[in-house]
């Protein structure tokens, strides 16, 4: 009978070492298809891979909450196995998310630029609408793209790009300094992260080199012959 208890207790020591194994390889390695997925699918017509960044920043952070973890186990012993696994857990996390970011890159920026080739073709229809609003109203640009609807446009159109869904009308007086000279523009803002003011904006003259930016703009064609612009701030 001791000796079956001897024989038993090992096997089961060794399947939960796998286990814990497991657990850390699992949750650890998770940032590397989380990041394929994010940078696969943000750009969709219906992005429901926005909260990934959330999760990844969490999952770095919590690296931080294994130190008072830690001593809550002096108090609290049962927890102290818990306590072994998310250390090297969240540290392999860390890793993988550093480690991931560099392997996606390349996709996230292709799948970005796709992006924003759609956002200029899909905004053609809206384009249109505020040129033939202005030839029927002497030149005089609507106040809001709600003034286009129903007459000019059926619905205010889409980009079709999730994370950057909405069209924005700037009138003159409201047109950033460094956008060259125009009486109005049609701009989406599309931020790659934070503290970033990247923006693709439609200019009615498509004079893009007015800008003392020129440099760090590049055109998007919008499927007409005319173009939209890509400011990388």
């Amino acid at each position: 009978m001791n000796e079956a208890s001897t024989n038993v207790e090992p096997a089961g020591k060794s399947f939960s070492h796998l286990l814990a194994l497991a657990i850390v390889l699992l949750l650890g390695l998770s940032p590397l298809p989380l990041s394929f997925l994010y940078a696969t699918y943000a750009y969709g017509e219906r992005s429901v891979v926005g909260i990934i960044p959330a999760i990844l920043l969490f999952g770095c952070f919590s690296f931080f909450l294994w130190i008072p973890f830690a001593i809550v186990t002096i108090f609290k012993p049962s927890l102290e196995r818990l306590a072994m696994l998310w250390l090297p857990t969240s540290l392999l996390f860390i890793v993988a998310t550093f480690l991931s970011f560099g392997i996606t890159i390349p996709i996230h920026l292709r799948e970005r630029d796709k992006a924003m080739h759609v956002i200029a073709k899909n905004g053609k229809p809206l384009v249109d609408a505020i040129e033939a609003y202005r030839l029927d109203h002497d030149g005089k640009v609507p106040l809001t793209l709600e003034h286009l609807v129903p007459t000019y446009l059926t619905a205010i159109p889409s980009t079709s790009v999730g994370c950057y869904p909405d069209y924005s009308l700037i009138h003159e007086n409201g047109i950033p300094s460094w956008y060259p000279k125009s009486e109005w523009i049609v701009e989406v803002n599309i931020p790659l992260g934070f503290m970033d003011w990247d923006t693709l904006y439609f200019l009615p003259a498509q004079n893009y080199d007015d800008t003392p930016l020129r440099e760090s703009v590049t055109l998007i064609p919008m499927g007409d012959g005319r173009v939209w612009g890509y400011f990388n701030e």
